[in-house]
């Protein structure tokens, strides 16, 4: 709530805010305890279009592994997936790379390749670390070269084996979907509620 009202005077701070700053509140973003809300206010926002504009554009894309969601929902699906097989301490490569994982997919109408190398060149444009970029790269490839890499895969996999996650039980999950942000309405003070 705090952040909506100044969001305005953040746009046109950006421009003077140093990329390096950028990256470092990004990090901290990634590394908190609600990444996954925190990118969202800051596409409902629009920042994140000043930033990482690639990341709302995943917005326009539908998945076709996953048609219930869009790649972003699955995106934040997967970050929330990989923080449940970190093991210890939040891993900032794991985290960036599984929000990344499918970013590609908003310009791979425009560019053509497969949606991993065309991640792997979006993250080095940004200069994202080499290791995110590489398990952006591999998340598809039957040899990884790190961990993150593998639990990439692994949380993108699991992802696709969430109930409803595949076509053909599209409706029954959207009524659970329906039924749960409903529920969640109904508390005094709620106004809107994203179930995924």
């Amino acid at each position: 709530v705090l952040v909506l009202p100044g969001a305005p005077r953040l746009e046109t701070a950006s421009e003077r805010i140093t990329a390096e700053r950028v990256q470092v509140e990004l990090d901290k973003l990634i590394l908190g305890d609600f990444p996954v809300e925190g990118i969202d206010v800051m596409c409902e926002t629009g920042l994140a279009g000043y930033v990482l504009p690639e990341v709302p554009a995943m917005k326009l894309e539908i998945d076709e592994h996953h048609q219930h969601k869009d790649v972003y929902w699955h995106s934040l699906t997967v970050l929330v997936q990989a923080i449940d097989l970190e093991d210890g301490d939040p891993d900032l490569v794991l985290r960036w790379a599984a929000l990344l994982h499918d970013i590609g997919k908003a310009l791979s109408h425009e560019v053509e390749g497969p949606h991993a190398e065309i991640g792997a060149d979006i993250a080095r444009k940004y200069g994202i670390p080499e290791p995110v970029e590489r398990a952006i790269m591999e998340h598809h490839d039957e040899e990884k070269s790190s961990v993150e890499a593998f639990l990439v895969a692994a949380a993108d996999a699991i992802s696709s084996a969430r109930p409803g996650a595949r076509r053909d039980t599209l409706e029954h999950y959207v009524k659970r979907l329906e039924a749960l942000e409903e529920g969640a309405s109904s508390f005094p003070g709620v106004e809107k509620t994203y179930a995924i």
